[in-house]
């Protein structure tokens, strides 16, 4: 694959190895348990504390009804703690702990049409679960929020978190969005809010990632291409790179222990997964396609090896 920088059925779930070998020492006890009702319930995110687990997910109230976002706590050994469910139809993306131990959480209200909102909130282990504060902020038109880190170099030392999202492109098509950041406190209080706005249909609110010196990855696509923006701790896009010659998507990066980072994505409207390695300057080291899957979600290297993980799903 040929990168260009620029400054500036029935589905099955499966977990590939690219790694031959595989020594990892877990902290906490390994279980597989069986959680949830009749209904439509679901977990898509696990963050761990300590030997325990944050699980966020989505419970259907009632038979037909459009699930509520939920928040689940599990202790070592995979057993319930507690489950923490919104009143209203909601998804959680993504969550990032506090130094206290808090879960920041950020979302949507459901479905996403030009009704819903973006959420946040931050989750507190007392009382068995419960929200020290939560809110929602309304623009016109679609809206969410999809990732949040929280910085080790922030722009400003009282405002560590960003959060990525995405907002309607009201001088677009009427599916077209903005991709947004903005920079807030732990309280939810906002330090910015940039848009990043364009002539394109701007999807690069897939992934957020962080670097040690405060600078920011983002991740997807604008329009047709696939982009990887280099961003600095005050939100001005300062480098990246996009694949030439085919439609692109970024899914996934995560950050290596050798320095750099692996991305997944794939092209389209033909599915063609690719897991791809950079150097710390965005530049490609090398990339490799994988046969037989029919989406690609994620990769993740394990530390202690050297090994490259990478989820996706394939028909079977």
């Amino acid at each position: 694959m040929k990168c260009s920088p620029f400054h500036s059925s029935t589905y099955s779930l499966i977990l590939i190895l690219l790694s031959i070998s595989f020594s990892s020492k877990l902290s906490a006890q390994d279980f597989q348990r069986l959680y949830g009702t009749s209904l439509d319930n679901n977990f898509t995110k696990v963050i761990q504390h300590g030997s325990n687990y944050y699980v966020l997910g989505q419970d259907q109230p009632a038979i037909g009804s459009i699930p509520h976002a939920t928040v689940t706590r599990l202790d070592a050994n995979g057993i319930h703690q507690w489950t923490l469910s919104l009143a209203l139809p909601s998804v959680w993306n993504d969550a990032v702990l506090t130094p206290s131990g808090d879960l920041f959480v950020v979302g949507s209200t459901l479905p996403g049409d030009a009704t819903n909102k973006s959420i946040m909130g931050l989750v507190s282990l007392s009382g068995g679960g419960s929200f020290t504060w939560l809110r929602t902020y309304d623009v016109p038109g679609r809206e969410g929020l999809s990732r949040i880190v929280r910085s080790p170099n922030p722009q400003s030392s009282s405002f560590p978190y960003y959060v990525l999202g995405s907002q309607f492109d009201a001088n677009g098509n009427a599916i077209w969005d903005d991709a947004i950041l903005m920079n807030i406190d732990a309280n939810g209080t906002f330090n910015w809010k940039k848009r990043y706005s364009s002539i394109d249909d701007d999807e690069f609110s897939r992934d957020l990632e962080v670097l040690p010196n405060g600078d920011l990855i983002i991740a997807g696509n604008r329009g047709t291409q696939g982009v990887l923006y280099l961003a600095d701790n005050t939100g001005a896009l300062i480098g990246g790179i996009a694949p030439s010659g085919f439609s692109f998507t970024y899914a996934d990066i995560a950050q290596s222990s050798s320095g750099g980072g692996y991305a997944v994505g794939n092209t389209f409207p033909g599915f063609t997964p690719y897991l791809m390695k950079y150097d710390n300057n965005l530049l490609t080291v090398w990339d490799a396609t994988i046969s037989g899957l029919t989406a690609i979600s994620q990769v993740w290297e394990e530390s202690s090896n050297g090994g490259i993980y990478v989820t996706g799903r394939e028909r079977i």
